[in-house]
């Protein structure tokens, strides 16, 4: 808590009260005022030692009426000629509660001496673009004093997204850590063609051209948990990049309607004159640089907000530990990821006419056969812990009655067996492997018998019905009469045996 203290003219204590109640301040350590009157407030965080809520807040103090912020989206931003969008301005807000009016235009940004088009004057609106081309449309909000903020949002009519989809393999499915995967990809695209012999033959599209192999990359990389996820600390950058709009425009490794931060990290970083001037570019926006899609102002973000996503950006660099490949079919070596793993595949179309070129992604997860238990994607009523008899030096450990482990997405139609490695120096139990939910349909279930030693893990199998399709896999440990201290749980097998 920081206090305002009042002296008066002697020197004595006149009044002490509370700044900014509404506001919690972690541990601050130090305030400092600058030149223009903002008080900048450094927060040590919670704990001591490296803390990821530790930040420097800057307060600015606004007298009087106060802007809006306007924000819009759409349900479209990409496709044919004639292309009906729905924007929505919902999210806009007064700071000081009050009503807003709206004001919608469009501009086409990839010619010269373009018409603005009024398109609404109404929180919601439907347009529909009949010419193709790049435009940029504008929100203005106004709050009833006259103060306005701006949003816009790119569309560009007439070259739709290229689709792309894993033939081979499958999300959800096994794989084999100690073989290449072979992946085999199927692109549509209004412009391109497709690859699928099938649709040719409909008389849909046409096949693709000869070099549309070499606009597919592939990548793999190492899949994060939906536990992990909620405690992933993330560099301060990223973690504004991923709460702005920069990621529905660009990727780390691949390009999107813009470059890759990648592509933009390897021209740039080594200039330091260009740090400044992508800072810039982004608050203010700007055409050209990458090709005919501008990209957009960035004013709701302060300079040094967007200094940091610009440093995180010239910090990315090729990560030799990601396995990539090219082409409709080809082989990913993923011997050093292990675990579960992400493949992430894009296509680049040719564009069509003038228009900028479009890129379609998709992503399927798989799941190594023997996993540790503590990839688990979620977890209730039991703890990670380590030892260095444990597999992967951790295991599932203060296992508790109707704890769980859950995992997500797998593809169980040719699986027969779940083995796991147990041991319990407690109260044993049971272990129940049902579908779909914790409380879902049993599949199989095995008995844990206390073998005397926590960290003696030894293999237990069960037999379980196949199922179809994909399936959240839950293993729930149940002791009715002794409710905590069962089993420890180091790792998990799927067999087809």
């Amino acid at each position: 808590m920081i206090y305002a203290v009042h002296l008066a003219d002697d020197g004595n204590l006149e009044q002490v009260e509370r700044f900014l109640p509404e506001m919690t301040f972690i541990r601050p350590i130090d305030l400092q005022f600058d030149a223009t009157g903002s008080l900048y407030v450094i927060e040590y965080g919670e704990t001591w030692g490296v803390n990821p809520d530790a930040k420097l807040v800057r307060i600015d103090y606004m007298r009087g009426n106060r802007s809006p912020s306007a924000v819009v989206k759409s349900d479209i931003e990409v496709g044919r000629e004639p292309l009906s969008v729905r924007f929505t301005g919902s999210e806009s807000s007064d700071k000081d509660g009050e009503s807003l009016t709206f004001h919608w235009t469009a501009t086409r940004s990839d010619i010269e001496n373009a018409e603005t088009i009024q398109i609404g004057s109404s929180e919601e609106v439907t347009y529909v673009f009949r010419e193709p081309g790049v435009y940029t449309v504008q929100l203005v909000t106004t709050d009833p004093h006259g103060a306005s903020d701006a949003a816009s949002l790119p569309i560009i009519v007439g070259n739709a997204r290229p689709e792309i989809a894993f033939q081979t393999p499958q999300d959800g499915d096994f794989y084999d850590p100690s073989k290449p995967i072979t992946y085999r990809m199927i692109v549509t695209d209004l412009e391109d063609g497709t690859n699928d012999p099938s649709v040719v033959e409909q008389g849909e599209l046409e096949f693709i051209d000869s070099g549309a192999s070499s606009r597919i990359s592939v990548e793999a990389m190492q899949a994060v948990s939906e536990s992990d996820q909620q405690n992933l600390v993330l560099d301060p950058g990223l973690e504004l990049i991923r709460k702005s709009d920069c990621l529905n425009c660009h990727a780390m490794n691949r390009p999107r309607v813009g470059p890759s931060f990648l592509q933009i990290a390897n021209k740039y970083r080594n200039d330091p004159h260009q740090i400044e001037q992508s800072v810039q570019r982004v608050l203010n926006g700007s055409t050209g640089v990458w090709g005919k899609v501008g990209m957009l102002p960035h004013s709701q973000h302060t300079p040094s907000e967007v200094l940091r996503m610009v440093e995180f950006v010239y910090s990315v660099s090729e990560d030799s530990s990601n396995p990539t490949a090219m082409g409709f079919r080809n082989e990913l070596d993923v011997t050093k990821l292990g675990g579960t793993i992400e493949i992430e595949a894009t296509y680049v179309d040719l564009g069509r006419d003038s228009l900028p070129k479009l890129a379609g992604s998709t992503k399927i997860r798989l799941r190594n056969r023997h996993l540790q238990a503590e990839s688990a994607d979620a977890i209730k009523g039991t703890q990670r812990l380590n030892s260095d008899r444990a597999e992967g030096k951790t295991f599932m450990g203060a296992i508790e009655h109707d704890g769980h482990l859950k995992f997500s997405g797998l593809s169980l139609e040719a699986i027969s067996k779940v083995q796991l490695g147990v041991s319990s120096a407690g109260a044993g139990g049971t272990i129940e492997i049902r579908k779909d939910f914790a409380d879902g349909p049993i599949l199989g279930s095995i008995e844990i018998k206390v073998n005397g030693e926590w960290e003696a893990f030894y293999p237990v199998t069960a037999e379980i019905t196949p199922a179809s399709g994909k399936t959240d896999l839950y293993l729930v440990f149940k002791n009715e009469t002794n409710r905590g201290g069962l089993m420890n749980v180091d790792w998990v097998k799927f067999l087809n045996d």
